[in-house]
């Protein structure tokens, strides 16, 4: 069984397993599917399909988010709470697809080359301390 089936059945909504549960299955389910790997096709139209990333795979990986998000307590879904679930999914392509976005982002605020993007970190970073702090 691949490990993206278990979280989606973990995601289920008749099921009704703890977040805590899923996140640790999550980080500690090793993910042995071969056909996870991504393959780059630089001569395609458009980033996402540069990147091997399907309509099917972006609907997938909302659904999963969406899912998680929703089973955690109103009060307890920081967004690196779905961050954390992301990551520990072990998912490429999910991994993938927020790398593209976070790029996306970034490119229309004109980064152009490494520095400009330290930049743009450090100046995210100082945001998110600012809005953390209101």
């Amino acid at each position: 069984m691949k490990k993206i089936d278990v979280m989606e059945a973990l995601l289920d909504a008749n099921s009704n397993v703890p977040a805590s549960i899923i996140s640790f299955v999550g980080a500690n389910l090793k993910d042995i599917d071969k056909d996870n790997s991504i393959v780059f096709n630089h001569d395609a139209d458009n980033v996402f399909e540069a990147c091997g990333i399907v309509e099917k795979d972006t609907k997938i990986f909302a659904k999963a988010v969406n899912d998680y998000m929703e089973s955690l307590p109103e009060d307890g879904r920081a967004r690196s709470k779905a961050i954390e679930f992301v990551f520990n999914s072990g998912n490429s392509k999910w991994m993938l697809l927020c790398v593209i976005a976070a790029m996306k982002a970034m490119s229309e605020h004109e980064t152009s080359d490494f520095e400009d993007l330290l930049r743009q970190i450090r100046m995210l970073k100082r945001k998110g301390r600012q809005n953390d702090g209101e």
